[in-house]
């Protein structure tokens, strides 16, 4: 793991001032890399790389050249095959001077060209600089687990894994991005290629970018096996090829010269996956969990089950509300976007007490839910798809009940006005391409009545996305379809960037995805949907019967508790440092320019009056309310320039001008 910066081209910036702007930029998302941090530097860019040390801890230093000195290449990630690809180069004559994925993929990238995208198995953001043709090839992984970002200055191009970096740059525009803003409102993530800056755009999953003679061409590498018939319908067919996959992923994602950990949730994802890790690892195993105060989010007992049966040197980072208020300002900064709950704020604490235990990697379950379709909203699709099979209401009350078990105070009451949600949105409109997610967006048209002003159509433009990028999509069923959609906004835009990526870079703790391995992905697509979601009621049917000898039986028999933080009811109570006050205050709301402060003088005055009665809608437009305030403060208000770093105490300065 590690975070790259740099910047090629720009026509009216003088190259004596090149050393200055890259080490801003690096120093700004230090954190990242602390490890190491290295340069290039021409008449004509620079190239950078704060660096966290897995592989190859002696000499594989960033940003690499060829041998020759032609390329340059930064890189953020990991390459899991790389010992794989390292001997298929050897057997093309390549020669290797380290023993780092870093030289592999740069060697694979001067031997194939961007086709060397597609053998590569991993989670990347890299930079590959050419010098003779001054051009300049930008890549990010299948699904989206390391962020790049990039913007346009000048007739050049300046690149960074974090958009604080890119603000350091002279010239970069510091402004908010009101329709981006608007998607996240809308969607819970801005669309992907969106960032929530203005005239700054984030490379989507699966694609590269190439830069030359000023002009930026995006293409996309890899594309969601979709519309492919199920070709696995039995279910022992189905279990031990996935078994297989599955466990050759972990140990892959093993590979690293420095000890690995486990997030245990006490989910089966986690769980299944700290199981595997188990099975190839003979050494002592660090596992870390968060055990919440509050009992209705708590889910320590399941923890300490796995904890136990797997023989890991459990560690519980204990979280009190008053916890995620007083670090949430800081979780933003990380974060870098407007966010619709508080859950990213715990796992920044998680992420602190790895790093507090010189650990700088974790093995975690991200991924399964949307392979194997974990999520309620999956179950609801299905029962809103089949709404007028029913013979009655009763008998939708009944199906009702088993779709959120672990809802605390789920009784009639809650049943029957769920019930008539469902029929407000039940299968008249099954055709329509976002059926799946109506209800989902349309939570957001509350908070949506803050913002003063129209923005751009989120929904109509993901439906344009989606179409683009895959022809058949409105051809296939309800649940396909809800899984494409959790793919290319959740997943990509939230899960693995707000909550993952950057809670975990913050405290330099890289954190591996095992069911983001590309061939388990696309082995989930060729399973027919009932072997996942069993009568559209037990999800991650498949997963549990893969590994059920593996299981405590306690984390075996649980139904699907999705995780959750405490989000409005916390702040409300516990206002750390003053910070809430102050960036509600009318002053504040005023001057940041981006809501309207009737609307949200009203909202907050309602919400304090009776902060034990808030509905998810309203607590959803209050966490975007205030992260937006935020955002609007650290990177436009109060914005300070990242101070210079001095290189020379690094082991790794490449930095004079070659």
């Amino acid at each position: 793991m590690c975070g790259i910066a740099g910047f090629v081209h720009a026509s009216d910036v003088d190259p004596r001032e090149f050393h200055l702007f890259i080490n801003r930029m690096l120093t700004a998302i230090r954190y990242r890399g602390p490890d190491e941090i290295g340069c290039r530097v021409d008449d004509h860019g620079a190239l950078g790389a704060v660096r966290l040390s897995i592989i190859d801890l002696r000499t594989g230093q960033q940003p690499m050249a060829s041998p020759d000195g032609r390329y340059w290449l930064c890189f953020n990630g990991e390459i899991f095959n790389y010992i794989e690809l390292r001997a298929t180069l050897e057997a093309l004559g390549r020669t290797f001077s380290t023993t780092s994925d870093t030289e592999v993929l740069l060697i694979a990238l001067t031997q194939w060209g961007e086709a060397a995208l597609e053998r590569l198995d991993g989670q990347f953001g890299f930079a590959l600089y050419d010098r003779r043709e001054r051009s300049l090839l930008v890549a990010r992984d299948r699904y989206g687990e390391r962020p790049v970002y990039y913007t346009s200055v000048s007739g050049g191009l300046i690149f960074a894994s974090e958009i604080k970096a890119l603000l350091q740059y002279p010239k970069v525009a510091r402004e908010l991005c009101r329709d981006a803003i608007g998607n996240v409102f809308r969607l819970w993530t801005a669309l992907p290629g969106q960032s929530c800056f203005r005239d700054i755009d984030s490379l989507p999953a699966g694609h590269f970018l190439k830069f030359r003679g000023g002009k930026i061409e995006v293409r996309r590498y890899y594309d969601l096996p979709v519309g492919r018939p199920a070709s696995i319908n039995k279910l022992d067919d189905a279990v031990v090829e996935l078994r297989h996959r599955l466990s050759e992923s972990v140990r892959l994602r093993l590979r690293s010269d420095v000890p690995i950990g486990v997030y245990l949730s006490g989910g089966l994802d986690s769980t299944i996956v700290t199981a595997l890790v188990r099975e190839q690892v003979t050494t002592e195993l660090h596992s870390y969990s968060i055990a919440f105060a509050d009992r209705e989010y708590d889910e320590s007992a399941f923890q300490r089950d796995a904890a136990a049966r797997y023989e890991t040197r459990h560690h519980e980072i204990r979280v009190e509300s008053a916890d995620l208020v007083r670090v949430f300002p800081e979780v933003v900064r990380h974060a870098e976007t407007p966010l619709f709950r508080s859950a990213p704020a715990p796992m920044y604490l998680l992420a602190s007490a790895v790093s507090a235990d010189k650990l700088k990697v974790v093995m975690t379950g991200e991924g399964a839910d949307e392979a194997f379709l974990g999520y309620d909203i999956f179950k609801e699709t299905m029962f809103r798809a089949n709404f007028n099979s029913f013979a009655s209401d009763e008998e939708r009350r009944k199906a009702i009940a088993r779709l959120y078990p672990y809802m605390p105070g789920f009784d009639g009451v809650g049943r029957e006005s769920l019930l008539r949600a469902l029929d407000a949105h039940k299968s008249g409109a099954i055709d329509d391409p976002l059926f799946s997610h109506r209800m989902r967006f349309a939570l957001g048209h509350f908070a949506d009545r803050m913002l003063p002003e129209p923005h751009e159509n989120a929904e109509s433009t993901l439906s344009d996305i989606l179409a683009a990028r895959y022809p058949g999509f409105n051809g296939l069923s309800p649940v396909a379809r809800c899984r494409i959609i959790e793919y290319v906004t959740l997943l990509e835009g939230y899960l693995l960037c707000s909550q993952g990526d950057r809670m975990a870079t913050a405290h330099g703790v890289e954190g591996r995805c095992p069911f983001l391995d590309h061939a388990l992905v696309d082995l989930a697509f060729t399973l027919d949907e009932d072997l996942m979601l069993r009568h559209g009621i037990d999800e991650k049917f498949i997963l549990k019967q893969a590994f059920a000898d593996l299981l405590p039986p306690s984390v075996r028999a649980r139904p699907k508790q999705p995780y959750r933080a405490p989000d409005s009811r916390a702040f409300l109570r516990h206002s750390a440092d003053g910070w809430l006050d102050h960036v509600l205050s009318q002053s504040n709301i005023a001057q940041c320019g981006l809501f309207r402060p009737d609307i949200v003088s009203k909202f907050i005055g309602r919400l304090k009056m009776k902060p034990e009665a808030v509905a998810p809608r309203e607590d959803q437009a209050f966490m975007l309310l205030i992260s937006t305030l935020l955002l609007w403060q650290q990177f436009i208000g109060d914005f300070r320039s990242a101070p210079l770093t001095d290189f020379a105490r690094f082991s790794v300065f490449a930095g004079a001008r070659t």
